[in-house]
C-alpha cells in the first residue's frame, strides 16, 4: 500500500512538472513580449546625439537564422552555381547601370545604395529576359526630401520620419519609402543638387511613381555565425547579386583621416577589425566578389586573416569609385540587404496600408502559428479589385492569405481562402513580401479584411510592428491607429483571442501600441476574364482518345547549369526528364507533347506551353530535356519554394483534334547537378531533397519536432526533471516513514 502511495505521489509531480509550462504560457506576459534589441544598437543607444548623427544606425534586431526549406531544382542548382564562381562582377554584365555617380558634400549615401538596389535589379530583370538594355536612375534628392519632415515656410510633411534632410539615413527608411507608395521616381524630375537647403514641399508632391518593390530580403550577419552556417548566408549573397542585383551594406568609410587606417590606397583594398574604432559611417552597394583576392592587398598593419573580398561600388564619384572590401570586415556582413523582384512600373491604383513608416519593432509570440489581420475602408466608391497583400517578414514564414470582400468580421464563414500564383501558400525569408493572387478579387463593400496566416520554423515566432521607439526619434511621426490591426494565436479563426496591436500595451506595460504591416492593393477595372478552357483530363471529339496520365510520375535524371563570363551569353539550365506511368490509349495518327512548370499546384488557363520536340513516347515513358531558355515565367518560378510540371498532349486525326492536360507533378530537387563555365565542367555534385516538413498537429506550446539541437534540450530537460522528480521522492519516502 505504501509504495503504491508513493507512486501515486511521484506521478502527480511528474504530471505536475510537464503541465506546468503549458498552464504558465497561457499567461499574456508569457505569450507576448518584446524581442530585445541587437547588442550593436544597445551600444549605438548610448552615443550622444553627435555621435549618433556620424554613424549609420545599426540593425535594431538581429536576423533569425532559420531554414528555408526549398525544393525547388532551379534555386538550389544556382546556389551552387554562385559556390563554384570565385570572381564576379556586376559591371561586366550590366555596364550602363553601374555608371560613376557622386553624392559630392551630401549625406545621402544611403540613397544612392538602395536605389543601385532598384536600379541593378530592374536591369537584370531585362537582361535575363533579352530586352534591350536600358539604362534605370532614379532619384536619391526625391528619396531624400520625401522621407524628412520639415519643408521651406514651416510646412511639414505628413508622411515624413522625424528628420530632417542631411541627418542621414539607413536601409529602413528607403526600403519604407520604396514600399508604401512614395517612390521611387525617375532622376529627371527631381535631379540631384549639391545642397541639403529647405525647398518647396511641392517639390516632392505629385511626381510619377516608375516603380513597384515586390520582394526585399534581410541577410543574417554571417561574421557571428560558424563556418558551415557562414559559407550558407556567403552564398546567397552571392547567388543574390547574380540574379537579383546589388545588395545595400555599411563600411566605415573615412579610415584613411584616423590614425587607424584600414585602407589602402595603392590596391583599393579596406579592412576593418574593430566597428568601436572604424564604425559604420557610410552605406555602399556591394556588386560583386572575388574569392582569391589576396590578402597581400591590404594594409600590412590591417590585414584579414583569409583571402576574399566583395566588390564594392561607392557614391564618391570617381574617388574610390570601386574598392575591395575583405569578407572579414568588421562592418559589411552587419546590414546587407536587397531588393529580389520589382517592376518599373506602380502595378496598382490604391495602396492601403497603417505602417507608412518601417515597422522598427520586433514582438515575439508564443505559438509557431499566427494570424495578422488588418481592417480597411474603401478610398473610393468604383469598383475596386484586390490584386495583392503585403507584410514584413522578420524570418522565415509560410503564409496563407483570407479575405472577408464584404466587411470587417474575422469569422471564419465570412473569410475567403485566396489561390495565390504559388498555390494555397507562399514561403518567404525575412524581409518585406508581396502575396500576389492567381484572381482578382472584387471588393463587395465600403470595408474589407485581409486575414494573413502565418506558419514559422521555430516553436515561437517573430512579427514587426510599426510604432514609437524609446531613443530613436526618427519614429516620433508614428501614428497608432486602434481598432484596425489584430493578433491572435493558431489559426482557429472562430475559437481565437484577436489583440487590438494599437492597444499592445494593455497586455503589458513592457508592450508598445503598434500597427500591423499588412498592406493590400487595389485596381478599379479588372483585366478581361480568360475564359475556362475544358477540364483537364476531358475529351475533345468523340472518335479520338487520349492517353491516360492518372499514375504518371516523373524524375529528374540531372541538371547542367551553362554560366558565360562573357555577358552576350545568357546563362541557363539544361533538366534531363523522364515521365513515366503513361497508359497510351490513342490510335492517332499524330500526337504531339508539351510541358509548363508553375509554382502552382493547381494552376488554371496554362498559356505558355512549351512544344515538346524530338522522339515520343516509348515504353510508356515520355523522355525529353526541358532548357530555361524557352520558360517564359522563369523569374517567377526561380524563386518560388516548389516547382510543379504539367504535361499536355494533343492527340489530332483526321482534321479532329482531342487534347487532355495532367495533373500538377512536384519537381524534387535531388537530383546529379554540374555546372559548366564557359562550356567548360567546373563542379559536379549531389543535390538531395530537404524533405523536412513542419508538423502542423504539434501543440502550440510543444516544440516541433525540428533536429537534433531540440531533441538534446529535450533529453537534457527530461533529465533534469528526473533528478528533481528523484529528490523529491525520497524526500517523500522519508516523510511517508
Amino acid at each position: 500500500m505504501k509504495k503504491l502511495k508513493k507512486i501515486s505521489i511521484i506521478l502527480m509531480i511528474l504530471i505536475s512538472f510537464l503541465i506546468a509550462p503549458k498552464v504558465f504560457a497561457k499567461s499574456n506576459n508569457d505569450e507576448i513580449r518584446k524581442v530585445e534589441y541587437s547588442e550593436d544598437f544597445k551600444r549605438w543607444l548610448k552615443l550622444s546625439d553627435e555621435e549618433k548623427n556620424k554613424t549609420i544606425q545599426p540593425r535594431m534586431y538581429d536576423v533569425i537564422v532559420t531554414d528555408f526549406n526549398t525544393r525547388n531544382v532551379f534555386y538550389k542548382v544556382r546556389l551552387l552555381g554562385a559556390k563554384s564562381n570565385s570572381k564576379y562582377n556586376l559591371k561586366n554584365i550590366i555596364p550602363e547601370n553601374l555608371l560613376t555617380k557622386d553624392q559630392q558634400q551630401t549625406n545621402s549615401c544611403w540613397t544612392f545604395a538602395a536605389l543601385t538596389s532598384l536600379e541593378t535589379n530592374l536591369a537584370l530583370s531585362d537582361y535575363r529576359q533579352g530586352t534591350k538594355s536600358k539604362t534605370y536612375d532614379f532619384s536619391e534628392r526625391h528619396m531624400e526630401y520625401a522621407t524628412s519632415k520639415i519643408f521651406k515656410n514651416n510646412e511639414t510633411n505628413e508622411g515624413g520620419y522625424n528628420r530632417t534632410v542631411g541627418e542621414g539615413g539607413q536601409w529602413y527608411i528607403a526600403e519604407s519609402y520604396l514600399t508604401n507608395g512614395s517612390g521611387a521616381i525617375p532622376e529627371s524630375e527631381m535631379p540631384f543638387e549639391n545642397n541639403e537647403d529647405l525647398i518647396e514641399i511641392d517639390q516632392i508632391k505629385n511626381q510619377t511613381i516608375s516603380s513597384q518593390i515586390y520582394d526585399t530580403i534581410d541577410f543574417p550577419d554571417y561574421n557571428t555565425q560558424d563556418d558551415t552556417e557562414k559559407a550558407k548566408i556567403m552564398n546567397k549573397i552571392k547567388k543574390h547579386i547574380q540574379e537579383n542585383g546589388s545588395v545595400f551594406a555599411s563600411i566605415h568609410g573615412n579610415s584613411t583621416l584616423s590614425e587607424e587606417s584600414c585602407y589602402n590606397n595603392d590596391t583599393e583594398a579596406k579592412y576593418c577589425n574593430s566597428s568601436i574604432s572604424h564604425i559604420a559611417d557610410h552605406a555602399v552597394s556591394i556588386v560583386g566578389w572575388d574569392d582569391n583576392y589576396s590578402v597581400e592587398n591590404f594594409l600590412e598593419s590591417a590585414r584579414p586573416s583569409k583571402n576574399g573580398a566583395w566588390i564594392v561600388k561607392n557614391s564618391w564619384g570617381n574617388i574610390r569609385e570601386y574598392m575591395y572590401v575583405s569578407y572579414e570586415d568588421c562592418n559589411i556582413s552587419k546590414i546587407i540587404c536587397g531588393i529580389v523582384k520589382a517592376t518599373d512600373k506602380k502595378e496598382y491604383e490604391n495602396i492601403y496600408q497603417y505602417d507608412e513608416y518601417f515597422p522598427a519593432t520586433y514582438v515575439e509570440f508564443n505559438n509557431s502559428k499566427i494570424m495578422l489581420c488588418n481592417v480597411f475602408n474603401k478610398k473610393t466608391t468604383a469598383d475596386e479589385y484586390l490584386t495583392q497583400v503585403a507584410l514584413y517578414a522578420p524570418e522565415t514564414y509560410i503564409c496563407k492569405v483570407y479575405v472577408n470582400p464584404n466587411g470587417t468580421e474575422k469569422d471564419k464563414k465570412d473569410m475567403q481562402l485566396i489561390e495565390l500564383k504559388t498555390g494555397e501558400t507562399k514561403t518567404v525569408e525575412a524581409g518585406y513580401h508581396t502575396l500576389e493572387f492567381a484572381e482578382p478579387l472584387k471588393i463587395n463593400e465600403n470595408s474589407f479584411a485581409v486575414i494573413i496566416e502565418v506558419q514559422g520554423t521555430r516553436n515561437k515566432i517573430n512579427f514587426e510592428l510599426e510604432s514609437k521607439v524609446d531613443g530613436v526619434p526618427t519614429f516620433d511621426s508614428v501614428k497608432v491607429e486602434s481598432g484596425k490591426c489584430f493578433l491572435a494565436s493558431g489559426n482557429d479563426m472562430d475559437n481565437c483571442k484577436w489583440y487590438d496591436l494599437g492597444k499592445l500595451s494593455q497586455v503589458s506595460s513592457n508592450l508598445p501600441n503598434g500597427d500591423g504591416t499588412i498592406k493590400a492593393f487595389t485596381i478599379t477595372k479588372k483585366s478581361e476574364e480568360i475564359p475556362d478552357k475544358k477540364p483537364d483530363n476531358q475529351e475533345n471529339g468523340e472518335s479520338i482518345k487520349n492517353s491516360n496520365f492518372d499514375n504518371m510520375k516523373c524524375n529528374i535524371n540531372n541538371v547542367k547549369y551553362y554560366t558565360f563570363t562573357d555577358k552576350n551569353n545568357h546563362e541557363y539550365l539544361i533538366l534531363n526528364l523522364t515521365v513515366d506511368g503513361i497508359t497510351q490509349k490513342s490510335q492517332a495518327n499524330n500526337l504531339e507533347y508539351y510541358y509548363y512548370i508553375s509554382a502552382n499546384n493547381n494552376e488554371k488557363n496554362i498559356e505558355n506551353w512549351v512544344k515538346i520536340e524530338g522522339k515520343q513516347i516509348e515504353d510508356d515513358k515520355l523522355q525529353f530535356e526541358i532548357n530555361t531558355q524557352n520558360i517564359k515565367n522563369l523569374d517567377e518560378i526561380s524563386i518560388a519554394q516548389n516547382l510543379y510540371l504539367y504535361i499536355k498532349e494533343i492527340a489530332s486525326q483526321d482534321g479532329k483534334e482531342s487534347e487532355v492536360t495532367s495533373k500538377a507533378m512536384q519537381l524534387d530537387s535531388k537530383t546529379q547537378a554540374e555546372i559548366y563555365l564557359d562550356n567548360i565542367k567546373v563542379e559536379e555534385a549531389q543535390i538531395d531533397d530537404n524533405d523536412e516538413v513542419i508538423d502542423n498537429t504539434v501543440a502550440p506550446n510543444e516544440l516541433p519536432k525540428a533536429g537534433i539541437k531540440k531533441i538534446i534540450i529535450f533529453v537534457s530537460a527530461i533529465s533534469v526533471l528526473s533528478i528533481i522528480v528523484l529528490i523529491r521522492y525520497k524526500k517523500i519516502s522519508e516523510d511517508i516513514k
